[in-house]
């Protein structure tokens, strides 16, 4: 099996650079032969992998957005969805809810599965204030279609209807899309937590602590994809919550293989800020492939085989057997 890495560059994201796929290429390479392609066009795309399978079976590893990240052209779950190769990750369905952030919510809610309160406005849609007075402030205000903490700065925190008005005209005007306005959990006892998701067998997670006193940064929260101040979640208690919670919104929105689930608490319990099907991987990754007690080349190859397995492209078994390699089981 061959494996065919696309390549997105886009310097403005560290986990977008050459570096960073280098890191990837290499990790992979240490268990399948792999070759990569970079191109902002889904035809060349298809072309290279058609051209690759016809020397023996491949399968392609993405962990980008899009084709060209900068202007956010070419949504890469749907280009592989249609080019008729096996691939890595969530197919177009799941990826495009995940950044439909109102609608995630909306699934989590009907799942029950908690998430703080919200609303949406945006260009067309007139802050409600009564509502936003419901929810209590501070709020927090984001663009509703975006990954990879896009649009997102410590002025997305507001603490008044004036702020937020004004907020929703900035992010809606410069993004050209609705805003999606959730209680900002906050005070003494907020904690945050991003937890990975393995489709393995069985199911491996990664609970993480996200430790904002080591960060650099002037309010608690993430500006960028995955911070390096992440710390391994200890209490037994804790930890087995913040799994049923992750694993219950990766199966929401129907994602496969891997994910990244957010995860913030107050004095009222724990709730889902979000889910990233395509979580970024950068020099700050390799930290959650220590805190399993694995090298990251490791890690790749188990999310890697039990996608491999999922689509029955390898024999059944086959994850298991790497999760009880490496000592995961």
């Amino acid at each position: 099996m061959k494996i065919v890495l696309v390549e997105t560059y886009f310097e403005a994201k560290d986990w977008r650079t050459p570096a960073t796929y280098k890191m990837i290429r290499d990790a992979i390479s240490e268990n399948w032969e792999t070759v990569s392609v970079v191109t902002y066009s889904a035809d060349e795309l298809k072309d290279f992998v058609d051209s690759q399978a016809e020397q023996g079976e491949v399968f392609v590893v993405n962990v980008a957005e899009y084709l060209n990240e900068e202007d956010m052209e070419g949504f890469l779950p749907e280009i592989l969805d249609s080019i008729g190769h096996p691939f890595l990750g969530s197919g177009n369905a799941p990826s495009l809810m995940e950044r439909h952030k109102a609608h995630t919510k909306e699934i989590l809610i009907d799942r029950k599965i908690p998430t703080p309160d919200y609303l949406v406005a945006g260009i067309d849609k007139p802050v409600n204030r009564s509502q936003a007075d419901a929810i209590g402030y501070p709020l927090f205000a984001k663009p509703e279609f975006s990954g990879g903490h896009f649009g997102i700065s410590e002025n997305s925190i507001v603490e008044s209807y004036e702020e937020l008005v004004e907020r929703v005209s900035y992010l809606s005007l410069k993004y050209r899309q609705d805003v999606l306005v959730e209680k900002y959990l906050t005070g003494p006892e907020m904690r945050e937590f991003t937890v990975g998701v393995i489709d393995a067998r069985p199911r491996i997670y990664t609970p993480r602590e996200i430790n904002f006193d080591k960060m650099d940064v002037k309010v608690p929260i993430l500006t960028t994809n995955l911070p390096k101040a992440i710390e391994r979640v200890t209490d037994p208690e804790l930890v087995a919550q913040l799994n049923a919670l992750a694993g219950a919104t990766h199966d929401a929105i129907d994602a496969v293989d891997y994910s990244r689930v957010d995860i913030r608490s107050d004095e009222t319990g724990l709730y889902v800020l979000e889910i990233q099907t395509m979580p970024g991987h950068s020099t700050s990754v390799p930290k959650g492939a220590e805190l399993l007690g694995i090298s990251y080349a490791d890690k790749l190859k188990l999310i890697i085989t039990a996608s491999m397995e999922r689509q029955k492209l390898i024999p059944k078994g086959s994850s298991e057997a790497v999760t009880a390699e490496l000592g995961l089981a």
